[in-house]
């Protein structure tokens, strides 16, 4: 189990920290966040003790989870099966982070992995990844 601080902020302004200790509560907090009516597209991110980041996104249909162990390079990206070409936008830190619709995964696949980097600290092995 490692302990995680999950930070937010949507487009219209709502922002927020929480520190969280499981795959269980990291999935509520993002069930909490979009029940707000003012979410609309938003990475959420959370960094454990360690100082790896894993990312996210909510508030569509399909989502998306980014990783890194540190500042530095290597950076990862869920492969999902959309274009590299096409581009989609969410909310991170109340700015608009564009990403590759390549990047684009199942809502599920995407909580999944979020709930085993909670729970173990680590780059989910339930996605398919994209060094970056």
């Amino acid at each position: 189990m490692s302990r995680c601080c999950a930070n937010w902020g949507t487009y219209a302004g709502w922002s927020g920290e929480r520190d969280v200790a499981t795959g269980d509560e990291a999935r509520a907090l993002c069930g909490e966040i979009e029940s707000n009516d003012d979410s609309g597209r938003v990475l959420v991110g959370f960094t454990n003790e360690r100082g790896h980041f894993f990312a996210i996104g909510l508030g569509a249909d399909e989502s998306c989870v980014m990783f890194w162990e540190s500042a530095e390079p290597p950076y990862f990206q869920s492969r999902g099966t959309g274009s590299a070409d096409e581009r989609i936008d969410f909310a991170y830190d109340g700015q608009e982070t564009e990403l590759p619709s390549s990047v684009l995964i199942g809502r599920e696949l995407a909580v999944a992995a979020l709930m085993e980097f909670a729970d173990s600290g680590r780059r989910p092995d339930c996605v398919a990844w994209d060094e970056t």
